[in-house]
């Protein structure tokens, strides 16, 4: 999906957003000719003085074409409530069709869960496990 450069008019209306849970969300989206990936996510809720090093997150990515589309068309369909004429640009970008996961990209995608999984797994001081 095409980059958005930084807007004075977006830093304005995150400000407004300032306390409002969906100030936690967030999401990542990439759909290119040659690679495609989304994550999205957000952070649980925690006291606003607690340090970044508490701060926790639940995530969700996919590498897989045909989801990253849906992401990119999501985006697209928020962007033009904000932006119609550079959401229009985008859309036009995402025009071809979308390409198929490949067996290699499964299997890697795969792995990378089960690699993600364990180093939470390890890490998460929170876990009683």
């Amino acid at each position: 999906m095409a980059g958005v450069g930084p807007d004075r008019r977006a830093v304005g209306r995150l400000r407004r957003l300032r306390g409002r849970p969906v100030r936690r969300e967030w999401a990542l989206v990439c759909d290119a000719p040659g690679f495609t990936a989304c994550v999205a996510g957000w952070e649980l809720p925690s006291p606003p003085d607690a340090p970044d090093s508490e701060r926790r997150f639940e995530t969700i990515w996919t590498l897989d074409p045909g989801p990253v589309r849906a992401a990119a068309r999501v985006a697209i369909a928020l962007l033009r409530k904000v932006d119609p004429g550079l959401s229009d640009s985008v859309a036009a970008s995402l025009a071809g069709p979308t390409r198929t996961a490949s067996p290699d990209l499964i299997e890697a995608t795969a792995l990378f869960g089960r690699i993600v999984e364990y180093t939470q797994d390890a890490w998460d001081p929170l876990d009683p496990a």
